[in-house]
């Protein structure tokens, strides 16, 4: 026995050596869910690079005929004779025109070395039809690697008491839960991804499909950084190791059965240091989950409403203010729920000018609560004197634990405004001045008093004899002058920055790519990339009036189309987030000039959206 296991050592070390001086090598592989699609169908290209021995740069294929949705990558390492590195990247593309297209292949860099893989033809026919065309070429089956199992289940599988959302199997499979089956419109539904398996993961497991949300709000409720642990659960009598995948809140967007689509995941179990059973990978898919979304109860408002608990305060800065100066008026909104529901309306108040809201989100989640704060500011400006009150501001919601609505709002401010109202020059008509003006009374008479003695006083030089006396007497009027020049620039200055907005967001976008120029000189690609995001987002949300943040792509390409923007800066703005996005997890983007280039991009694209007006008239 103890012969056995030296054997087995010195043939475990011999196979670590040996991988040192392995020649590197690499495989890539293109497939698609469906080559045969229609316009505006949805469907996944999944690109999969195996590299031995070591690292490469990937190239991916240029995807310009189709609208990218979505995009994942996954990595795993697997220590065996040679080092193995794969690298999964998916896309979620969906066509915008009918015709035959061919997606070129994506090259793989290894030293001097370049390696292609295969290219792919999707036949896009007209909308409502996934037909193909009889004409193009059938493709050929791209065969799996033979140390990994498909799915043996086409059938709904092995039912288990207890188990729903999974399909049992003896070595591993998925579970898919959510904490409501039958939510409200607009209230959050957890949906949770498990990984069962019998023997522990040599490797973390890949997701090669993320479960699809659509017609549903999301964010994620698990940080990005965490570990993977594990707790033992028994299911038919069986112990497995239950590991926790995926947690995201899902918001319904519309009432009636809204599907959760099934995940898939490549799983390496087994342990490397087990000499007779080497770890094998096991490729897995869950099964999609129904939840029934229920419309909202009548008794809201005819515009639909706010699903969550929510409470909204309001201040002034100041409650006393001269006419023609600026105050905030700030209403906070707390609470849990999609809180990029929430619109709060200033209505028109007669005497005050109100300019466009600035809105910032925070958003976070709490004990797996999605919620947060919204902040909403005006700038208004009285413009006659009087006292003013500003109505409450507020919303209806719908609270889905007491199944009631409630109508949400802040107690009504009052302001003062003192000072000469903003009206038209008076008339220089003289009558107008005579009819206006009260007859100015006699002064009286007054005497000095009488000096009984007289003495004469020695000669003096006058004040007005010094060299200094004409500066003197000048000063006063200088300084005046220099001051009431200083007052109006100010005022200027901050009329200018109240009735354009978009001024201080251009400047804390330079601010941005500046912080962004040091990242890439440090080699912080991921610096890089957020603050060239976060500038776009910036611009964009003092035009739009609101937060850039909470938007889709898609929205954010709506948007710029009602600001007036053309298509091809629309596309430049989506194309540039999607590609910060990517470039995060991109070996590509590492590369400095990538970086240099991704900076004035977003530096070209600030000055250009600069000039859109939020009426969606050109500056």
């Amino acid at each position: 026995m103890v012969r056995t296991r030296i054997v087995s050592l010195v043939c475990v070390l011999s196979l670590f050596a040996t991988s040192a001086s392995a020649q590197l090598s690499a495989t890539a592989v293109m497939t698609a869910s469906s080559t045969q699609v229609a316009v505006g169908d949805p469907f996944r290209l999944q690109l999969e690079v195996d590299v031995t021995g070591g690292n490469a740069h990937v190239q991916p294929p240029d995807l310009s005929d189709f609208e990218v949705v979505g995009r994942d990558q996954q990595q795993s390492l697997e220590m065996g004779q040679q080092l193995q590195v794969t690298t999964v990247f998916s896309y979620t593309l969906r066509a915008r025109r009918s015709g035959r297209f061919t997606i070129p292949a994506a090259q793989v860099q290894l030293g001097s070395r370049t390696i292609q893989s295969n290219t792919l033809v999707v036949q896009v026919g007209a909308s409502g039809s996934s037909q193909a065309n009889p004409s193009s070429p059938p493709q050929p089956a791209v065969p799996m690697p033979d140390d990994v199992k498909p799915d043996p289940w086409a059938d709904p599988g092995t039912s288990v008491e207890g188990l729903n959302g999974a399909r049992f199997d003896g070595q591993a499979f998925l579970q898919t839960t959510v904490d409501r089956a039958d939510p409200y419109v607009g209230q959050q539904v957890t949906v949770t991804v498990y990984l069962y398996t019998r023997a522990p993961l040599s490797s973390a497991p890949a997701i090669t499909q993320q479960p699809s949300a659509n017609r549903f709000w999301t964010r994620d409720l698990l940080p990005q950084n965490r570990a993977l642990d594990a707790h033992v659960q028994r299911v038919a009598g069986t112990p497995f190791r239950v590991y926790l995948l995926l947690r995201f809140a899902a918001f319904p967007l519309e009432p009636g059965p809204l599907t959760i689509g099934a995940p898939e995941v490549d799983v390496r179990a087994g342990s490397l240091f087990d000499v007779f059973r080497a770890p094998e990978t096991l490729h897995r898919v869950g099964v999609p989950v129904v939840v029934n979304a229920q419309p909202l109860p009548e008794g809201g408002p005819a515009q639909g409403g706010v699903v969550g608990s929510y409470r909204v305060e309001s201040s002034l800065d100041r409650h006393q203010v001269g006419t023609g100066d600026a105050v905030t008026l700030t209403a906070t909104v707390t609470g849990f729920g999609n809180l990029s529901d929430v619109r709060l309306e200033l209505p028109p108040i007669d005497g005050l000018r109100a300019l466009a809201p600035r809105v910032e989100d925070d958003i976070h989640a709490d004990r797996d609560r999605v919620g947060g704060t919204r902040r909403v500011e005006w700038l208004i400006v009285p413009e006659r004197p009087g006292s003013y009150t500003i109505p409450a501001l507020g919303f209806d919601a719908f609270d889905p634990e007491a199944g009631t609505w409630q109508r949400v709002e802040a107690p009504a401010l009052h302001l003062v405004a003192a000072g000469n109202a903003i009206a038209e020059p008076p008339s220089n008509s003289p009558d107008a001045e005579d009819a206006t003006s009260p007859p100015a009374a006699e002064e009286p008479i007054r005497f000095r008093p009488i000096h009984v003695h007289s003495e004469l006083l020695r000669a003096q030089a006058p004040l007005s004899a010094s060299p200094a006396f004409p500066y003197a007497l000048a000063a006063p009027p200088c300084l005046f002058a220099l001051l009431g020049l200083g007052l109006l620039f100010a005022r200027r200055r901050k009329e200018q920055a109240a009735e354009d907005p978009g001024r201080a967001a251009l400047k804390a976008g330079k601010k941005l790519l500046d912080k962004g120029r040091h990242a890439a000189k440090a080699g912080d690609a991921k610096g890089v990339y957020d603050a060239a995001s976060e500038a776009l987002l910036t611009i964009l949300g003092a035009r739009l009036g609101e937060s850039a943040r909470g938007l889709t792509l898609r929205q954010v390409e709506r948007k710029l189309y009602d600001l007036g923007a053309d298509e091809g800066l629309a596309r430049r703005v989506v194309d540039e987030l999607e590609s910060c996005d990517f470039a995060r997890f991109s070996a590509a983007g590492v590369e400095p000039r990538e970086m240099e280039q991704a900076l004035k991009r977003a530096a070209a694209l600030m000055v250009r959206l600069g000039r859109l007006t939020p009426q969606g008239v050109k500056a």
